[in-house]
């Protein structure tokens, strides 16, 4: 594959969440436009992890990370729903990307920001 089309898939991801980020309620699909651009191929999760936990610790809700990298955020209920069952929801962080051949594309091992998938 050559870097031509490599840049060719970078800009139609960038096209597509700008779309995304055109839904509505933008409040919402904007967060979503966000994760969607932070790299999370299976086992190397890093990236997304702290994405999260400082999403959790920006809106001052309590936010961890266990032993194995899952990030817990605690929200509270909301004033006169104390009594109320809990919510919970749970997500896999990772994304299985489809692995894409590149033959003498990049002679070091520098990362192309733009690319988000993992390369075979």
């Amino acid at each position: 594959m050559r870097l031509e089309w490599v840049c060719y898939i970078c800009s139609k991801l960038n096209k597509m969440n700008e779309a995304i980020r055109q839904l509505e309620p933008k409040s919402i699909w904007g967060y979503f436009a966000d994760l969607n651009a932070v790299p999370r191929p299976s086992k190397k999760e890093q990236r997304v992890i702290a994405f999260i936990k400082q999403f959790g610790e920006s809106l001052n809700l309590p936010t961890y990370v266990d032993e194995v990298g899952n990030v817990i955020i605690k929200k509270p209920a909301s004033k006169g729903m104390e009594g109320r069952k809990t919510v919970v929801l749970q997500s896999h962080l990772d994304m299985v990307h489809q692995k894409i051949q590149i033959h003498n594309l990049i002679s070091t091992h520098r990362e192309l920001k733009c690319l988000w998938m993992e390369i075979g």
